[in-house]
């Protein structure tokens, strides 16, 4: 996708009022990202994520959204373990000499992704392009 057609898509981060659910989405209008989520603009509350830009040498500034993603236990970074698949290390172990010998092979998980600043890492969420935030909420066929 060009950054021109990206700009035009923003992200809504949309809460249901009756259920509190939390869903965000990528689209053009507010009313727009309620019915992707499947439900009316009426029974949501609505809110634009604002961007950050980062500012790069020669080139446009890049544009940042926050997303959601899930945290390895034992680094300061994004798990990208599939769903079906289980953590390499385990984490409960009722010696203290092997919890730490499982410990140690955190740093080998094949799993682990891009480093989360630590207020990133608690809140279980990361910066992304603007391209990417749309892709990874995009309807998968």
């Amino acid at each position: 996708m060009s950054q021109n057609k990206d700009q035009e898509l923003k992200i809504y981060v949309i809460v249901n009022r009756n259920t509190g659910e939390v869903v965000r989405q990528a689209a053009s209008n507010a009313e727009d990202a309620c019915q992707r989520a499947g439900w009316l603009i009426g029974d949501c509350f609505v809110r634009e994520q604002q961007p950050r830009y980062k500012p790069v040498p020669d080139h446009e500034p890049l544009v940042l959204v926050k997303l959601p993603c899930q945290t390895c236990p034992y680094q300061w970074a994004e798990c990208l373990k599939p769903p079906e698949q289980d953590c390499p290390c385990r984490r409960e172990m009722p010696v203290l000499n092997e919890w730490l010998k499982e410990i140690s092979k955190a740093h080998l998980c094949e799993f682990v992704g891009k480093e989360l600043a630590k207020t990133d890492y608690r809140l279980g969420q990361k910066w992304v392009t603007i391209a990417q935030a749309i892709k990874e909420l995009s309807p998968q066929p």
